[in-house]
């Protein structure tokens, strides 16, 4: 876990508090709202709440982390994808990985 690192540098710590906050604020409640669903047929609908936030995700760029920042990406490294994976899976793992 990236916690147990004795020290993030600041980028690191921005992507984070970020990334937990799309989370907070994203994420959960979209999942919250596709497992009260009484129809999984619902999800799929293009308007869903589950697409909803699948766009918003990429209106972050999350789906582009590890592309250069040339080709449109957040040129993260191995630990900066670690701390984004974690924050979006904190706020549902479903959502968070299936960005990737």
């Amino acid at each position: 876990m990236y916690q147990e690192l004795e020290e993030l540098t600041e980028e690191q710590i921005m992507l984070k508090e970020s990334a937990h906050k799309f989370a907070g604020e994203t994420l959960r409640p979209a999942a919250v709202a596709v497992e009260q669903m009484k129809d999984s047929e619902d999800i799929f609908k293009g308007n869903s709440i589950w697409w909803q936030a699948k766009k918003e995700m990429r209106k972050m760029g999350y789906h582009l982390a590890s592309l250069p920042k040339s080709m449109g990406g957040l040129e993260l490294d191995a630990i900066g994808c670690h701390i984004l994976l974690e924050e979006l899976g904190w706020g549902s793992f479903g959502l968070g990985i299936s960005n990737f």
